[in-house]
């Protein structure tokens, strides 16, 4: 009687133990149908900043400690756009969808017009096409950046905060 009892609690006590198994992490990544569809005879592009910087003043927030109304604060997004156009280019090459991405250094607008968006006229597309031997380009005209910082507590002389 001892060794069944002694046998139920083993067999049930492996039985548990090996259904407790460690969480496993898989990774989705997802492709979405572009919205423009291109032509198949555009084998190379380029990709061009046609953005005007953020004001330093636009879209940025935080929410300080003990206080329940956040207070604008002034943020430098200078050359974000570069760095993304940069990425863009540098994505789209790796994709290995067209033969040749390239991507234009200096960005386009000199103007200081950020709420203003101005395409690329058609003569520009043409000289731009013309100059890198490319089929199309690939503007990016307006980015917008937006940061909430909010202050959770204060440890040891540093703030520790959740940034969205």
């Amino acid at each position: 009687m001892k060794h069944l009892v002694f046998s139920g609690i083993l067999f049930f006590s492996i039985l548990f133990f090996s259904n407790c198994a460690g969480i496993q992490y898989m990774s989705i990544e997802t492709r979405e149908p572009a919205q423009v569809t291109l032509p198949t005879e555009v084998k190379s592009v380029l990709v061009v900043n046609n953005v005007v910087q953020q004001p330093d003043e636009i879209g940025h927030n935080i929410k300080r400690l003990g206080k329940k109304q956040s207070d604008r604060i002034k943020v430098s997004a200078d050359s974000v756009a570069i760095f993304y156009t940069e990425a863009l280019s540098q994505f789209l090459g790796e994709e290995e969808y067209f033969n040749a991405v390239k991507y234009y250094q200096k960005p386009l607008r000199s103007d200081n017009d950020f709420w203003q968006e101005v395409p690329i006229t058609p003569e520009t597309m043409h000289e731009l096409r013309n100059a890198t031997t490319t089929d199309a380009i690939i503007s990016l005209d307006k980015l917008i950046l937006q940061t909430d910082r909010t202050d959770f507590f204060r440890q040891e002389g540093y703030n520790y905060a959740g940034l969205t």
